[in-house]
């Protein structure tokens, strides 16, 4: 769906459509966009202006932009594909999440354990060895637990973190030392 129109200052103009990216092509001024899913707000940015593009991990099905000023402003929505466009966003871009909360664990390790049960919300993930002496090693795909010869190393107080695009699949760990611990933030 491409779209421009004439938003009044003070204004809040919704529009219906299933997508999964946006990109605002053209705007004068700052604009507030409010993703929905299921008539709640999934996610929304602040004063974003033009050349600011989302990708999202799940569908929304409404777009909500507000503006303080009157503006022109032109968007373009997607399922499944994006929108290439060669300017990049001026100003300062700011993504707020309120679709989820943020959990933090401290897991045993006694060998190897499940650390994460699978998650296809899963948006951010941190893994921490919290062991002073050994090597942790995690495994990322849901598949059968972790190891030295399988698993990812993370070096004693080390960590490995997910922010753009965190596995959906079950988290394994293996520390050869048991008794420590993996510290455990997803989001």
């Amino acid at each position: 769906m491409l779209v421009t129109f004439k938003a009044g200052a003070g204004s809040l103009t919704e529009f219906q459509e299933t997508a999964d990216f946006f990109r605002l092509m053209k705007s004068e001024g700052p604009a507030t966009v409010y993703y929905y899913a299921a008539g709640r707000e999934v996610a929304r940015a602040e004063a974003v202006t033009s050349g600011y593009a989302e990708r999202f991990g799940r569908e929304f099905d409404r777009v909500a932009i507000a503006s303080a000023a009157a503006q022109s402003i032109q968007f373009v929505t997607r399922l499944g594909n994006v929108v290439s466009y060669d300017m990049p966003p001026t100003g300062l871009v700011t993504v707020e999440n309120t679709g989820g909360a943020f959990r933090q664990d401290r897991v045993l390790c006694n060998g190897s354990a499940k650390v994460a049960e699978a998650n296809t919300r899963r948006r951010y993930l941190l893994l921490q060895n919290t062991s002073p002496t050994a090597d942790m090693f995690v495994r990322l795909d849901g598949g059968s637990p972790a190891s030295a010869t399988n698993g990812v190393r993370i070096s004693p107080g080390g960590a490995l973190e997910f922010s753009a695009f965190a596995p959906h699949g079950a988290i394994y760990a293996h520390i050869d030392a048991p008794g420590d611990y993996v510290t455990v933030v997803e989001g």
